[in-house]
């Protein structure tokens, strides 16, 4: 039980460091769109990545 355990955590680990290269490498890809971001999109946007984050989270 204990490896199956290990086993979910190293592959969630790899799968939110791929997350956050791709976050990293779009923000500085666009970052002259990203400049136009008003303080209403932010909310919405994190709103979906928590979302996203709290479903993904579920698998098994």
């Amino acid at each position: 039980m204990r490896a199956a355990q290990s086993g979910r955590f190293v592959a969630g680990f790899f799968v939110g460091l791929r997350f956050r290269t791709a976050a990293l490498l779009g923000a500085v890809l666009f970052r002259w769109s990203l400049r136009s971001v008003s303080r209403l999109d932010l909310p919405a946007g994190v709103s979906i990545g928590v979302t996203l984050h709290l479903r993904y989270g579920q698998r098994r």
